[in-house]
């Protein structure tokens, strides 16, 4: 959400003081606005100063001359200028944007020396030593505590004011690009700030009726880790940042070891490029004067550069001059870029002179950015275009490929390079490619050309170089046969990483002893740590992982580039040995993610640790694929993190020397003879214990399921066994009941048949001897029902239905009923168990004993099918039938019914009744199909 406040005359109406802008941190008031952010607030003014004929005027918005128009903007008759202010304050990103311009309502011109969107006094609630004041150009002071504020101190461009805890403010330009920032900070009280952003407007011209407006001012009301890159994406936005390329390292005659004629020079390193045993690939050669400066014109017409330009061009390097243009003369400029781009120059690194304001209409920025558009014009998009300046220049935003972002990196002076560096890494690679003008590759002690502070100095200018991308440019002698042991760090930092950097605790801390990079790739993630002493002594240097934006309760492994080892592992923070100025560590840290899977933890190939020279990783338990690109050295080491033994398999496009345990888990593979032109694969195998490899768990699996298959098998023919003994004994009791019982049954009924034919007997004795016949022929009947349940040769379907139909028949024809029966044809040979036939055929003599006894019917149908799941009996009568809502009316009361229903529930199946009075009665038995 933003809020916009114009105060100028365009205005319909005016804004009201005391106006409150959303998010509570803006107010404005008629001659002011005050400021509230988080443990900070101020109010502030605004102004403008200008010259009219030779008199020089500060216009503030609280000057008693100055009078409110209805617009709201300040009117100073006097002067004939009327002093305007924008204001705009973003609630999500927390952002103020001011600007202050005027309008000439004088007769004649007026010059604008500068504009003052924001002129305030801070006053601290906490003590001065909690407050630091920081400047990020490298050419300005910082990280200044209020406690220490002697002098009146002055920043360039950007900076910025906060509390240890990171409260407080970012300020820098932006908006449309239009002059230079300064600000003021100076100490009124023990706990009291002034503090003045102005533009820097060069004296430029403003005639009569027109407007002019300074540059715009951000105030960013976060912490520096967030402020910081939101103000930097701010004004590569509305600047035009160009799409960056791809860093390029190469060689430059900048900062010669030896002074060489450039010509022979030039020759012996093309020489070297096309040694067909060994080439040397560049991506870049600059070439300068023979003091390895700027070129001159008639070097430029030299028939031998442009013969070494073809020679170059056909390598697929560029060529590149550095080329000094004379400011403000646009036509010069052009003919000077068009006469080296004839010369079959690919890149130009631009030297200008500073301006002097002149009273013209443009500003010395704008100036700037006009030169060096100009030569973009003229060569056009294809030729990489660098600024050669001595600091990150945002006049060239939008214009150039790459900058310098500090004084050039002379070998005698390399440290200041180093501090002006750090300040500059948030923009590189945002705003334009970093360029580091020389890189040197002695980096050891006993290397011809180190530089004055020792080797060490060259290893943290060539790390910062290396990952913070850009042009990367030698000036070492690379044709000389002392330097062939040293190319090997040029192809390590090529190309560049180009990941954005920060230094945390550089505005709440002061401290510059810690870089910190976050690498992502699609096939792992780790944290890049530049650690060293930037002072005096020798004293530990301490990352912090949270401060570093990594989980500190999980464990990481640290390994050391420069030292090509791991050096541990660490959770919560890490602290270096004791190391002094220039003494450095490069790390790569690692996530121990404890999945078991083989990890890569470092490599000594490229100063990315991975980033650059990696291509593709894939792992697995038992196997590692790694895929290499073009970019790194040619020899070097690879280190992974593994529980098991790694073995090769086979390696293409470069040669595995040997594998090595180097500390717990941590294996070294040594790399040699890399084709850097051609696709390069390592493929790894792991030693995986007896337990964990997939032929012993098949084989425990086939032993396991050998072993339940024996058991189950065991089981079944016990169950087999049991069932066939159980049916044998059934079988036994049967006949028994059969061949003995029966047999004595059959006697009594026979002999009491006899005793009434014999003689006549007594009407007493005659009831008692029929009594005992009819008992002796139902316990017949009975005897046959328990024989047939308990025989086993009976456990089926289909002699279920034959038994019920001889019973049914013979039941129903004593009582007169008539009997129709459906049953299907074939049975299919479907089982019904002792059980379940015995249940069943209870509940069936039940229902028909009940059609008997209480329905009053002629005839009773029966009807048997069978489905894939369930079998139906169905009993149907054409008696009187009742009414199933009224229980009482059941005949018997309903107690046959409760019976057949506990038999079917008895077998998991279930009784279905429907009755209606004088229409019958149907009774289904549905029970599970047996299979």
């Amino acid at each position: 959400m933003k809020i916009l406040i114009v105060l100028c005359a365009l205005l319909p109406c005016p804004v009201l003081a005391g106006n409150l802008l959303p998010g509570g941190v803006v107010e404005k008031h008629e001659r002011s606005y005050t400021v509230y952010g988080s443990g900070i607030e101020f109010r502030a003014e605004w102004s403008a100063t200008v010259e009219r004929e030779g008199k020089r005027w500060v216009l503030s918005s609280t000057s008693e001359e100055a009078e409110i128009g209805p617009a709201g903007e300040m009117r100073f008759l006097e002067v004939g200028v009327e002093v305007l202010l924008r204001l705009e304050f973003d609630t999500g990103s927390r952002t103020l944007t001011a600007q202050t311009g005027i309008r000439n309502t004088g007769t004649t011109e007026v010059f604008l020396m500068e504009t003052c969107p924001v002129s305030s006094q801070i006053a601290l609630k906490e003590s001065p030593t909690a407050w630091l004041i920081t400047g990020m150009h490298p050419h300005t002071p910082g990280g200044v505590t209020v406690a220490g504020l002697r002098d009146p101190l002055c920043l360039r461009e950007c900076g910025g004011f906060y509390r240890r805890d990171g409260v407080g403010f970012f300020f820098g330009p932006a908006g449309t690009p239009t002059a230079y920032l300064n600000a003021r900070f100076a100490r009124e009280a023990e706990a009291r700030v002034a503090m003045d952003i102005v533009a820097d407007m060069s004296r430029v011209r403003v005639d009569h009726g027109e407007t002019r407006w300074g540059q715009e001012v951000a105030l960013v009301l976060r912490p520096p880790e967030a402020a910081i890159p939101h103000w930097v994406g701010m004004v590569a936005a509305s600047h035009g940042a160009r799409p960056l390329k791809k860093g390029l390292s190469g060689w430059s005659n900048g900062t010669p070891l030896e002074k060489v004629n450039v010509q022979a020079e030039l020759g012996l390193l093309i020489d070297r490029m096309g040694q067909p045993s060994d080439p040397l690939h560049l991506g870049l050669i600059q070439i300068g004067g023979e003091d390895g400066q700027t070129a001159t014109a008639e070097m430029l017409d030299q028939t031998w550069l442009r013969d070494d330009a073809r020679r170059i061009a056909a390598a697929g390097t560029r060529f590149g001059l550095h080329l000094a243009i004379p400011p403000g003369d646009r036509k010069a400029i052009a003919n000077a870029a068009l006469r080296a781009k004839e010369a079959g120059f690919t890149a130009l690194a631009i030297e200008r002179p500073s301006l002097v304001a002149k009273e013209t209409k443009e500003t010395t920025f704008e100036a700037l950015r006009a030169d060096l558009s100009a030569v973009r014009e003229t060569v056009g998009d294809g030729t990489l275009l660098t600024y050669a300046g001595n600091a990150p220049e945002r006049a060239v935003v939008g214009v150039v490929d790459a900058c310098r972002i500090s004084q050039p990196g002379h070998r005698n002076d390399l440290g200041k390079a180093i501090n002006d560096a750090v300040l500059a890494l948030p923009v590189c690679g945002r705003w334009f490619a970093a360029d580091f003008h020389s890189v040197y590759l002695g980096t050891t002690s006993h290397a011809k050309g180190n530089v004055a502070e020792g080797f060490r100095q060259s290893r943290i200018w060539l790390s910062l170089a290396g990952l913070a991308g850009g042009v990367s440019l030698v000036g070492d002698p690379l044709y000389q046969p002392e330097f062939q042991d040293y190319i090997r760090n040029l192809q390590a930092i090529t190309p560049p990483l180009n990941a954005p950097m920060f230094a945390p605790g550089l505005f709440t801390h002061a401290d510059r002893s810690r870089l910190i990079t976050h690498v992502r790739r699609d096939w792992g993630k780790w944290t890049m740590a530049l650690l060293w002493n930037p002072g005096e002594g020798e004293k530990w240097v301490r990352l912090n992982l949270s401060d570093a934006g990594l989980d500190p309760e999980k464990s990481y492994v640290v390994w050391s580039y420069w030292d090509n080892r791991v050096l541990g592992v660490v959770r919560g923070e890490w602290a270096s040995h004791n190391i002094r100025w220039p003494d450095l560590q490069l790390l790569r840290l690692t996530e121990l993610s404890g999945n078991g899977l083989p990890t890569l933890i470092g490599s000594n190939l490229h100063l990315s640790c991975g980033g650059e020279e990696i291509k593709e990783i894939e792992a697995g338990r038992a196997k590692m694929s790694i895929e290499l690109t073009g970019a790194g050295s040619k020899d070097g080491y690879l280190f992974i993190h593994s529980r098991f033994p790694p073995v090769m398999e086979d390696a293409v496009g470069c040669t595995v020397e040997g594998i090595a345990l180097v500390a717990e888990n941590i294996w070294r593979i040594r790399l040699s003879n890399r084709d850097l032109l051609a696709p390069q694969r390592i493929n790894l195998a792991f030693l995986l214990p007896l337990t964990q490899q997939a032929w012993f768990w098949i084989s425990v699996v086939a032993v396991g399921a050998s072993l339940l298959l024996a058991l189950w098998r065991y089981v079944v023919s016990l169950r087999l066994q049991r069932q066939q003994g159980l049916a044998e004994e059934r079988a036994r009791i049967a006949k028994d009941l059969h061949d003995d019982l029966g047999a004595n049954l059959a006697q009594i009924a026979y002999h009491g048949d006899s005793l009434l034919d014999a003689r006549a007997l007594a009407p007493a004795d005659a009831v008692h001897v029929e009594k005992m016949r009819q008992i002796a022929r139902t316990s017949t009947h009975a005897l046959d029902e328990i024989v047939w349940a308990v025989d086993p040769k009976q456990d089926t379907l289909e002699s279920f239905a034959g038994y019920l139909c001889s019973f049914a028949q013979e039941t129903l024809a004593d009582a007169g009923l008539k009997c129709r029966f459906d049953f299907p044809m074939d049975f299919g040979g479907r089982p019904l168990s002792s059980k379940n036939r015995h249940h069943i055929f209870l509940a069936c003599k039940e229902a028909l004993l009940n059609v008997i006894r209480h329905a009053r019917a002629t005839e009773v149908r029966i009807r048997l099918s069978v489905g894939e799941r369930e079998t139906e009996l169905e009993i149907r009568d054409n008696g009187r039938g009742f009414d199933t809502g009224h229980p009482g009316a059941r005949p018997g009361g309903g107690h046959g019914l409760e019976s057949m229903r506990d038999r079917l529930k008895a077998v998991g199946g279930r009784c279905e009744m429907t009755s209606h009075a004088d229409t019958g009665t149907q009774l289904c038995f549905i029970w599970t199909t047996e299979s």
